[in-house]
């Protein structure tokens, strides 16, 4: 809870400004007296008092507004209260942050938004919450890629870091932070015992104690004039500036502003930034090319202990790893048995399984990764293999390249050639550039594989990874308790990432198994050897385990037989398992010879982590066939496809560097519409037999899919830079929609009023056009909805306004158009994975190359907004500790994970939009467009009898 309290000085650099009222209250009453303060600011009389930082310069707080059931010291939380009960009057709050200068110790402070009101009022205060000290931000606000998969923003125009949703932990580790935790959740800055004094709410500072509060103090001031408090840090242009007091965007015109406002207060509710002007995205993954020399697979065997156990009471954190999570227990996990392989990629003689049963086995597992990280690093990573002699088909190869296999652009002369070598084995790779050569270096980075890893396995062993190793541990979350990716620092430099498989392969590991063919498990054929065609078939198959039945360690050494079949339900799902599975379980156990439960986990446990990694080198071999890129350099298949995709291309996307494209592309996003127009229909015809009834009408239901509905869209001409504004007065009066081509090298945005003749209304009433996002009668939630209702100031590609306008809608008004240069850039990436996709020879191969094509159209509409802000700190006091964060304005949640470890949440203050959401926004536009025609084809023209729709799903096949 943060809060206003007595006067505090602001720093001399604010003070310098001459930006801000400070009042000098000796109450906690800093929030009335600013809102005062605006209110009578505008009052010629009160333009002629020079003491304006005086409480005696106002009248009293509690006179002029109404605080029913509001408390002070004012809380953000309370704000929204105030503005209900006070309608005449909105607010917005700011906060300074202390950062580094470009030049060297230098410092200066930056001013960003924490609240932001819903509805802008004629009486309206801007406040600026300050405290009693500041430490520098580490600038984690910043995002970049949803997977972080490298940076492809060239020249974005920032200088912070930029991982999305990343946060780093403190390594040092102080005692305190136990202590300091168990404030998290009791923290309340509560103000002594009230004492009127002169008809005001008077308190004294002093008496305010650290013990059970965080110990920092809040103000609030009045900010008189926002473009002088933070024009400097927005632009060294000292024009006049207009600046939106909501995502700090400056403009040079009051009109520009007043435009921008309408869209603005909508969308935003935090500072936004963008990439300087012709920034753009191409493909610059260069070291991603180079597979990683080490991978390690993993998992974990758990015990299922019933959480209504009331033995379990002692057990103080739960199998989430998380001591206050929001989830509902049910059983606590808690692992027994582990096992891992590392994968040498240039020396499979080096590869080896490893496997520990035991209770303390996640203990076990974080030190096997801590031994493995020095002995990588002394044997493999701290000297380079010099290169061996080249054979002669080495050196034709060298002298005959005309191209840099690294870049894959051409030599200009013979100088800038030089070898490339593999610094691990000495071999040679290929010719290359200099200058590529001396970057193509050896990533430090060695993946750690778990199948499932974000939603399970990742919480048995974080608390022991993040007490047990000291370095840096990066994360990339999806909330503070579930995370897509984490990555930690060893002090020798090595860095071990953990990723999730199913993030790649999204099927179960026994599904992935049978899609294989026995040919292609070369690992588990090379620990698993002399045995029978029978065994290797039982092996290479996906194990049965009776999870629910191991709930206590004694069972895997007292069980002797294998469990009968009841003891394999699944209460979790529900379900039993089938005979066939049952009787696969009972011949491993037979066929291997099992003494009792606790050998039969162990080879369960092998075949599970061997089968694993035989999958995913597959697949990794598979894809640097296909794409030349190694898929465990990235988080995600997403950030996989998106990079393959540049690389194949070539494109470069323009970034967008103006606010008001940006606001206007978004509201044009609409997703697919999903309706059911007709609760209930039934059949009634002769091709029904027995159950067609001749005295009633006869009635068809037919379904009817699209397939690569958005593969075909996203093949289509479809925008890449060159934003225009079209001027309104010339360029707009002359726009003839209808003479726009398809395949121009000019594609347009356009903002329209529409409206919808009723003589079509019968006609379109089950599949109207134009969606919108809208609140459904007695909801307050917006959904996209489909009406036969006009439309005003509606974003819409010009091909679906020209299909529009073909179908019968009237276009009554062009507000704004944006041009862009077009072209059909993806189509040859997306045919590439269509002709895969036909040649695939299993599901599973098929279903791949269709989510790689969808995962391309996901990136391109990656919402930044949502991204998370989690830091995950190890000590409670200093810079970057529990304390600092906690007393920001802008804390959101925490999750303690041990009495050393706490996940904290943060409110996002500050976003750098740097994604071409412009493609995503005209793919759902251009896909529409192939959508109604299809139904308008089928269902209004093919057919003589009367067609009526009556359940649209649009779904990505």
């Amino acid at each position: 809870m943060f809060c206003g309290s007595s006067f505090i000085k602001l720093p001399n650099e604010i003070i310098a400004k001459r930006a801000v009222v400070n009042i000098r209250n000796n109450d906690y009453g800093c929030f009335g007296w600013s809102i005062v303060a605006a209110i009578t600011q505008s009052n010629d009389d009160a333009k002629k008092k020079k003491n304006v930082s005086r409480t005696t310069s106002y009248p009293h707080y509690s006179t002029i507004l109404n605080l029913k059931g509001i408390q002070f010291p004012m809380t953000l939380k309370q704000i929204p209260k105030f503005e209900q009960i006070n309608p005449s009057i909105s607010v917005n709050v700011y906060q300074l942050s202390l950062k580094s200068g470009k030049k060297k110790n230098t410092k200066h402070y930056i001013t960003t938004p924490i609240y932001l009101t819903s509805a802008k009022k004629e009486k309206h205060a801007n406040l600026l919450l300050i405290r009693e000290n500041y430490h520098e931000t580490d600038g984690d606000d910043d995002d970049d890629d949803d997977d972080n998969d490298g940076d492809n923003d060239e020249d974005d125009g920032d200088d912070d870091d930029d991982d999305e949703n990343t946060s780093e932990t403190s390594c040092n580790d102080d005692g305190d932070l136990k202590e300091g935790l168990e404030k998290i959740n009791t923290y309340k800055y509560t103000p002594p015992k009230r004492q009127r004094l002169q008809q005001q709410q008077q308190y004294d500072n002093s008496n305010i104690k650290s013990t059970g509060r965080i110990n920092v103090r809040y103000h609030f001031c009045l900010i008189k004039n926002l473009s002088r408090l933070v024009s400097m840090q927005l632009s060294k242009n000292k024009n006049k500036k207009y600046i939106c007091d909501r995502c700090l965007q400056y403009f040079y015109s009051k009109s520009c502003l007043n435009q921008h406002f309408i869209d603005c207060q909508k969308l935003n509710m935090c500072k936004v930034k963008f990439p300087r002007a012709g920034s753009v995205i191409k493909f610059k993954d260069f070291m991603n090319q180079m597979p990683a020399p080490f991978v390690i697979y993993g998992d974990f065997e758990c015990l299922l202990l019933n959480a209504s156990n009331n033995s379990l009471n002692t057990l103080k954190y739960n199998g989430s790893g998380c001591a206050n999570s929001n989830m509902n227990k049910y059983q606590y996990h808690k692992a027994f048995n582990s096992g891992y392989f590392l994968q040498c990629h240039f020396d499979r003689s080096i590869s080896f399984y490893k496997t520990y049963r035991g209770l303390d086995c996640e203990d076990w597992f974080v030190n096997e990764l801590i031994m493995l990280s020095d002995m990588l690093f002394q044997k493999y990573f701290q000297q380079t293999v010099p290169m061996k002699s080249m054979s002669r088909e080495e050196l034709l190869n060298f002298t005959s390249a005309s191209n840099c296999h690294i870049c894959e652009e051409s030599f200009k002369d013979e100088i800038e050639k030089v070898r490339d070598h593999c610094h691990f084995s000495g071999r040679y790779r290929g010719a290359a550039h200099n200058l590529c050569n001396l970057n193509f270096k050896c990533s430090q980075v060695i993946p750690v594989v778990f199948h499932s890893l974000s939603n399970y396995d990742g919480h048995l062993f974080i608390r022991n990874l993040v007490k047990k190793c000291k370095g840096k541990i990066d994360l990339l979350p999806l909330n503070k308790e579930r995370y897509i990716s984490f990555t930690i620092t060893f002090k020798n430099g090595l860095k071990f990432r953990f990723i999730d498989s199913f993030r790649f392969m999204n099927s179960s590991l026994d599904k992935l198994a049978s899609y294989m063919d026995k040919d292609h498990f070369h690992i588990v054929k090379s620990h698993f050897r002399n045995l029978t065609e029978t065994q290797f078939n039982l092996i290479s198959k996906k194990g049965i385990y009776p999870y629910d039945y191991t709930d206590s360690y004694s069972k895997l050494v007292s069980t002797t037989k294998l469990p009968a079949k009841e003891h394999f339900f699944n209460s979790l799902t529900n379900k039993d398992i089938s005979d066939e599975d049952y009787n696969h379980a009972q011949t491993v156990w037979n066929e291997f010879n099992i003494k009792n439960l606790g050998e039969y986990s162990d080879l369960y446990l092998k075949s599970d982590v061997l089968i694993l990694a035989d999958v995913f080198e597959n697949f990794r071999n598979s894809c640097m066939a296909t794409y030349k890129l190694d898929p465990v350099n990235f988080f995600s298949l997403p950030g996989f496809t998106w990079s393959a995709m540049l690389k194949y291309t070539k494109v470069e996307l323009e970034l967008i560097s103006d606010i008001d494209v940006l606001m206007f592309v978004e509201r044009g996003i609409r997703g697919g519409l999903s309706q059911c127009s007709i609760k209930y229909s039934k059949a009634n015809n002769k091709y029904l037999n027995d159950r067609y009834n001749p005295n009633e009408s006869e009635n068809y239901l037919i379904y009817l899919d699209i397939n690569n509905l958005y593969g075909l869209a996203m093949s289509q001409y479809l925008p890449y830079g060159g934003f225009k504004w079209l001027n309104v007065t010339t360029e707009i009066t002359n726009f003839i929609l209808h003479d726009v081509k398809s395949d121009s090298d000019r594609g347009y945005l356009l903002e329209v009023d529409l409206e919808y003749p009723r003589n079509i209304h019968d006609l379109h009433n089950h599949l109207p056009l134009c969606a919108e996002h809208k609140c459904p009668p007695g909801s307050k939630q917006k959904k996209l909805l489909a009406t036969l209702e006009s439309k005003s100031r509606y974003v819409i590609h010009y091909r679906n306004l020209q299909q529009c306008v073909k179908l019968g809608m009237l276009l009554r008004k062009v507000h704004r158009i944006l041009e862009f240069k077009q072209s059909a850039w993806l189509k040859n990436y997306i045919d590439l994975n269509t002709r895969l996709r036909t040649q695939a020879t299993n599901e599973f191969e098929r279903n791949q190359y269709k989510l790689i094509n969808n995962a391309v159209f996901g990136k391109t509409m990656e919402n930044i907004r949502k991204h998370r802000v989690v830091k995950f700190v190890k000590r409670w006091h200093g810079r970057y500790g529990a304390e600092h964060y906690i007393s920001q304005p802008n804390f959101h949640s925490s999750v303690i994970f041990n009495n050393n470890t706490v996940a904290i949440e943060m409110n996002k203050t500050e976003i750098l939009f740097n994604k071409p959401i412009y493609v995503g926004m005209c793919i759902l536009d251009v896909s529409k467009i192939f959508y109604t025609d299809s139904i308008t084809i089928i269902c209004f023209k093919s057919l003589v009898i009367k067609t009526v729709i009556f359940y649209t799903p649009i779904r990505i096949v």
